[in-house]
């Protein structure tokens, strides 16, 4: 039995390594493009919408498909292309990896754009890179060259001023420090606010975020993916902005659970317990 386990496991790892391999094409016309992914077993909505960086309540109506459906093995699903996935020039944010997407033309096969998925939650992270940088204009154009003009004529020297040491000026002495609401507050407050003060359960999830830049990032129920939360603490006042990243994942522990915090972001918001009472407002 060990064995037979320990083959399927082997299978598997080589299946998906070689997956993850191939060159990911992309379908449909230039004003509506998308991949196609083809259902594996023990994967559900949520899954795949963690794979491509999409949430379920998008690309599912894009399928005319119901999130209280099933989903079966071997089934092909469209992944539409958005703001939010995809990206033509390859700039993504620091907390995404980009993986390239072509499409077939004339035999050949040329890049149409980049796929933006999550590092620490997405499977093709592993085979994306990092963002690309922008291209420095000033760095690379060539200054314009100067006509020879007649060299300037001396002035004659004057006696120096006697010399008096210039009292330094002390360095500061600390880092400018980011603000313990966080990094996407300005965002939010850019944003058309529909729901105040909405009370909610929630938990907690671990990341490697926002300990010293300050993004926090949550799943919730009802906000859209990209979208800004601002979450208060009742019992202390104390208020964090964080991105949404997804819908709460569709499993047991998460039942009765609206909104998962990065563990940064509770920290922030001094919470104490596994879940925990706050206040939404997006």
């Amino acid at each position: 039995m060990k064995n037979l386990l320990l083959l399927f496991v082997l299978l598997t790892t080589v299946f998906c390594a070689q997956a993850q391999s191939k060159k990911i094409f992309v379908e449909g016309p230039a004003s509506d493009p998308y991949i196609t992914h083809v259902i594996q077993p023990k994967e559900n909505f949520y899954s795949i919408g963690r794979i491509y960086n999409i949430s379920p309540r998008v690309y599912a109506p894009y399928n005319n498909m119901s999130l209280e459906g099933g989903l079966t093995i071997g089934q092909m699903v469209r992944i539409p292309l958005n703001e939010i996935n995809f990206s033509k020039d390859g700039a993504a944010a620091e907390d995404e990896v980009i993986v390239p997407l072509y499409k077939r033309s004339g035999g050949n096969d040329a890049i149409f754009g980049y796929l933006k998925v999550k590092k620490e939650l997405s499977a093709l992270a592993v085979s994306g890179s990092a963002p690309k940088k922008p291209v420095d204009v000033a760095a690379v154009t060539p200054a314009p060259k100067k006509e020879n003009a007649p060299a300037p004529t001396p002035a004659p020297k004057q006696p120096e001023p006697s010399k008096v040491p210039a009292t330094p000026t002390p360095e500061p002495t600390t880092a400018p420090t980011v603000s313990t609401e966080g990094f996407f507050k300005s965002a939010y407050l850019k944003q058309h606010i529909t729901n105040k003060n909405v009370t909610v359960k929630a938990g907690v999830f671990k990341s490697t975020s926002g300990w010293n830049d300050g993004k926090f990032y949550c799943f919730h129920n009802r906000a859209a993916a990209g979208n800004i939360v601002a979450v208060q603490n009742p019992a202390n006042g104390k208020t964090i902005y964080a991105k949404v990243l997804d819908v709460v994942p569709d499993i047991s522990e998460n039942v009765g659970i609206d909104l998962r915090l990065s563990n940064a972001a509770a920290e922030a918001l001094q919470v104490s317990g596994t879940t925990f009472t706050c206040e939404l407002s997006y």
